[in-house]
């Protein structure tokens, strides 16, 4: 601690000698007047009881202020008494808590409320408050904070207080003087957590703004809502400071959460004003560990911070306005110059004494003069002679008494330039007269107004345009207030679509909401409110009755806001359109779906949807049979239903699915209520987009298939596979008796053996259906079997060509006849009975108006024959006759000179007609 040397010798603290000099000062300035008239201040005589000629009334305990060391720890009665023992008795602790005392002798009794100095024997200084015998001394508010904060506590704090003082005088960051508030609070008052709460621009809650002590995500983030039961709205509603010394068993407040969380268990805030006529900075906030009684000193301390916070606020604010007002200023000044600059202002003045008008070196340039002559002054008549010749005349040559009467002028005029160029000018002057009203002069300004005046016709174009599109258009087009309260434009094509008249929805817009249904009524007005409440676009759709016709209408109302360059709404407007036929169609567009899903969820199929990753969409069949749900069924997941082993064979056929022919497929599927796989047949076709313009069909935008149960089905066919090729075993059983019946009975008959070759034929052909699945047998198989049993040796003479096409069992059998008798007959008289001969059989299906029909062409060549046949035999009845009656065949059999020469065309289902 710093001492100080007195003329005694004395060494005196030097917070000692601050407490004496704010002493001394309130000894100087704190005498007020007597009340008691005819008395001086402060020299009240003892019997004025009702005076005490001190600042403050009140009684507090004497106050003794002492600077010796030795004096404050010697023995009681070496010390010598001060002024107050003969006024009044007090023990020596109380005194020595109380006050700094000083070695010095007995004063005589000082006068009622006097303050003076006490010079006592051993040297130093003391200083004494004087009272009449047997009266209590009285003291002002700043000698009991001495007694009761103690002198250097309160200069400690007001040190702390000057050097918040000068950083909020000196700082330019309102963040760092906060955090810096709470730091010094916290300290002064010996606790680690304050805070700077903000009041917010809606008056709804309280930021905390700056802090020390508290953990991350309180500063800048806590928010405290000003409900009612709180000690921050208490704060700031009543303007005083709230204390509570112990917030756990505080019933007037709830707390926030983040101060439990902090154990704080005191607190005390106090009010941070706003600026004239601002509402509350906000609070200053300071809280303790530990249950706290915070005394009056500290409140004011923190009042005093406080208030230092309040004006840094408000500096700093003023701060920002007046550099806010200078860029202002500068950027109109900059402007000012630039227009200057830029030639758009020039000035001028009419000198009516002189007649001569003279101007800048912009005004002159506006009219393309000398500027030397224009600064100099020139005849109104070299003017005039540069303006349009429509504008001359109306330029008013101002006499005498026109000026008297005319104090502004203003009027537009056109410049005609060299080379045809029009420039417009704004001319705007006042008059100024003498001190008898004589006319002076017209001083003023020209502004080149030609770019405002092309913005101004590209308006009216514009105004034009839209006028002439909105006049046209099938649409209802309107404009309304930016309020939405009336109308100030709607298109002609509102009397055809809502059938009323439109100058009377214009003088009364209540008049378009009577014309929406009743129960619609609402959405008219909700397209525009929607765009008043912020929206960028709103889109409404309502039902209109039209009073000529009584018609329903439906009507699809999009608004939106017409907006300045600063993001002002100035307009509300929106275009209405008949949607009529399109809600039909949407109507009958779902009742459509509504059919067909109805269809598709009920028929006993499993009707599916899918695209190049796999299906897209099933049926609830599906997820009923299997159990899958729809999101485990899509792209690949429904094989998890398939069959291990017919998996592969089943995403191979989908990967394959040719666009033209779609898919057909068979697969077992298990069912989840018992875990039986069935067999299903999977079908589906393409749905193909546009056809491209070169004539092609479109692309595959996805596929429609279904999925049947055929376990049934397949067991059905399987018995009648067996049952079928038990009758084939039995008929050929059948033949064989009938052939070795007929050998034995007949064998000496000629025709025998033709007959038994045709027996053989027909077992061949039971055999081939016995062996074939499906009861269909392959044309060139029935050829080949034919040309072995009757030909042995080189067939190279043969030639059979056709495409793979399997013939239902319906025909075989006649047909099979048939051939057995054409290579009987090639065997015994044609192609193979002499070398040359030569044997072509081709086959083709043949695309006809009503059906499909294979046809076969038998060509013998290499063969001389004399002539026809004389008779006909069985294999000419069977050809010609047999074949049409029971296949409704087309046949042909000739004899040529090379050979014979046979056709047979026999109808074929479509089905059976597939070539391969």
């Amino acid at each position: 601690m710093r001492v100080q040397r007195h003329r005694h010798g004395t060494a005196t603290p030097r917070v000692a000698v601050q407490a004496r000099r704010v002493l001394s000062s309130w000894r100087r300035f704190g005498r007020r007047p007597c009340a008691r008239p005819g008395m001086r201040s402060g020299a009240c005589r003892p019997r004025h009881h009702g005076c005490s000629g001190a600042l403050d009334a009140e009684a507090d305990p004497p106050v003794v202020v002492r600077h010796s060391r030795a004096d404050r720890t010697g023995p009681e009665t070496n010390r010598p008494r001060s002024a107050f023992s003969k006024t009044r008795p007090f023990d020596a602790p109380a005194a020595a808590a109380g006050a700094l005392a000083v070695p010095q002798r007995p004063p005589r009794p000082p006068r009622r409320g006097a303050v003076r100095e006490a010079r006592p024997r051993g040297g130093g200084r003391g200083i004494c408050i004087g009272t009449m015998p047997g009266e209590a001394p009285t003291f002002p508010p700043i000698i009991r904070r001495v007694r009761s904060t103690g002198t250097a506590e309160l200069l400690r704090r007001q040190s702390v207080l000057a050097g918040f003082g000068e950083l909020a005088l000196r700082s330019e960051s309102l963040d760092e003087i906060l955090t810096e508030a709470c730091r010094l609070v916290g300290q002064a008052l010996g606790t680690d957590l304050a805070e700077v709460l903000e009041l917010q621009a809606d008056g709804r809650d309280v930021l905390v703004r700056a802090g020390v002590g508290w953990k991350p995500g309180v500063v800048g983030h806590a928010r405290v809502s000003l409900a009612e039961n709180t000690s921050e709205a208490h704060a700031l509603m009543t303007g005083k400071p709230t204390i509570s010394p112990d917030i756990d068993a505080e019933t007037r407040f709830r707390y926030p959460a983040f101060l439990v969380e902090h154990g704080v268990k005191a607190v005390v805030y106090v009010t941070i004003i706003g600026g004239k006529g601002k509402p509350p900075f906000g609070l200053l906030q300071v809280g303790s560990r530990a249950k706290r009684r915070f005394t009056d000193d500290d409140t004011l301390f923190l009042r005093s911070c406080a208030n230092l916070i309040a004006a840094a606020a408000e500096r700093l604010d003023t701060i920002v306005d007046l550099r806010d007002a200078q860029v202002h200023l500068r950027k109109g000044m900059d402007q000012r110059e630039v227009a200057l600059d830029t030639g758009l202002i020039g000035f001028f003045e009419w000198d009516v004494g002189r007649a001569a008008l003279k101007g800048d070196w912009r005004f002159a340039a506006f009219f393309g003069l000398d500027p030397e002559a224009v600064a100099r002054g020139l005849p109104l008549s070299d003017y005039l002679d540069c303006l349009h010749p429509a504008d001359r005349a109306g330029v008013r040559v101002v006499d005498a008494d026109g000026l008297a009467r005319a104090q502004d002028y203003v009027r537009q005029v056109r410049l005609a330039l060299a080379g045809g160029e029009i420039r417009w000018l704004l001319v705007r002057g006042r008059a100024g007269t003498l001190a008898d009203g004589r006319p002076l002069n017209i001083i003023g300004t020209a502004v080149d107004i030609s770019a405002s005046k092309v913005a101004d016709l590209r308006l009216r174009q514009s105004q034009e345009r839209f006028r002439g599109f909105a006049e046209h258009s099938s649409d209802t087009l309107w404009i309304s207030d930016a309020e939405g309260r009336s109308l100030d434009y709607l298109s002609p094509a509102f009397t055809r679509m809502f059938g009323e008249s439109r100058d009377a929805v214009l003088s009364d817009l209540a008049r378009w909401r009577a014309l929406a249904h009743p129960d619609d009524r609402g959405a008219v007005r909700r397209s525009a409110a929607r765009v008043m409440a912020g929206e960028a676009a709103a889109v409404e759709h309502y039902r209109v009755i039209r009073p000529v016709d009584g018609a329903l209408r439906w009507i699809r109302d999009t608004a939106f806001a017409i907006r300045d360059e600063d993001g002002a709404r100035l307009h509300v407007a929106g275009v209405a359109q008949d949607i009529t036929d399109i809600a039909q169609a949407q109507a009958e567009l779902a009742g459509s779906e509504h059919r067909f899903r109805t269809l598709v969820e009920n028929v006993p199929l499993f009707v599916w949807r899918a695209g190049r990753d796999g299906w897209t969409w099933c049926s609830p069949q599906w997820q009923d049979y299997t159990g899958q749900t729809p999101e485990q069924s899509r792209t690949w997941g429904w094989m998890a239903a398939v069959h291990p082993e017919d998996r592969a064979g089943v995403r191979d056929a989908f990967l394959a699915t040719d666009p033209t022919g779609g898919l057909a497929c068979e697969h077992r599927i298990r069912r989840a209520s018992d875990g039986v796989y069935r067999w299903h047949q999977a079908r589906c076709v393409p749905v193909l987009g546009a056809a491209e313009p070169e004539g092609r069909g479109g692309a595959v935008l996805e596929w429609l298939g279904t999925t049947t149960d055929i376990d049934d089905l397949k067991r059905l066919q399987g018995q009648q596979q067996v049952l079928l090729a038990e009758l084939q075993h039995r008929t050929r059983n059948l033949l064989a008796v009938v052939r070795s019946i007929a050998n034995r009975s007949f064998s000496a008959l000629p025709g025998r053996r033709e007959f038994d070759t045709r027996l053989a034929a027909i077992g061949r052909v039971q055999g081939f259906l016995s062996r074939k699945r499906g009861w269909s047998v392959s044309i060139e198989e029935l050829i080949r079997a034919e040309l072995d049993a009757h030909v042995e040796g080189d067939l190279g003479r043969v030639s059979l060509d056709g495409p793979r096409l399997d013939l239902p069992g319906t025909i075989v059998q006649p047909l099979a006849l048939a051939l057995h008798e054409l290579f009987t007959n090639a065997v015994k008289y044609g192609a193979f009975v002499h070398p040359e001969g030569r044997l072509s059989v081709t086959w083709a299906i043949a695309q006809g108006s009503g059906e499909n029909r294979v046809v076969l062409d038998w060509r013998e060549w290499g063969v001389a024959i004399a002539e026809q046949p004389l008779r006909q035999g069985y294999g000419r009845e069977l050809i010609e006759r047999a074949l049409p009656y029971q296949l409704r065949a087309e046949t042909r059999l000739t004899f040529t000179p090379d050979g014979v020469h046979c056709t047979l065309a026999v109808p074929i289902a479509a089905e059976d007609a597939e070539a391969r």
